[in-house]
């Protein structure tokens, strides 16, 4: 669906609406019908504008992205850690809770 697509049929849904708020009897159900087809109508107008919003953050992430797609980063994107300990020793900053009893 294009934005153009939505944005008519956030339009649509707006008169659909307001028709139901001027056919309804109670005040509550007149103001119910009013308040989202006023809303639709807001909406259909914010569609493009967002569209733009995203479309200027996505190109500056890809600018700020050695790797392009941010989505599509895997695991050689990340270096593993270097440690100078061997295997078969600890580090000092594990917590306590963690560390295993030494009798």
């Amino acid at each position: 669906m294009t934005d153009e697509q939505l944005a008519a049929m956030h339009r649509l849904l707006a008169n659909y609406h307001r028709k139901l708020a001027t056919e309804a009897v109670l005040d509550v159900v007149q103001q119910y019908h009013a308040d989202l087809a006023q809303r639709l109508a807001d909406e259909a107008l914010l569609i493009p504008r967002r569209t733009a919003i995203v479309e200027r953050l996505y190109e500056r992430e890809q600018q700020k992205t050695p790797g392009g797609d941010p989505r599509q980063m895997t695991a050689r994107h990340f270096p593993e850690p270097t440690t100078d300990l061997p295997d078969n020793e600890e580090t000092d900053d594990v917590p306590l809770f963690l560390r295993p009893v030494k009798n």
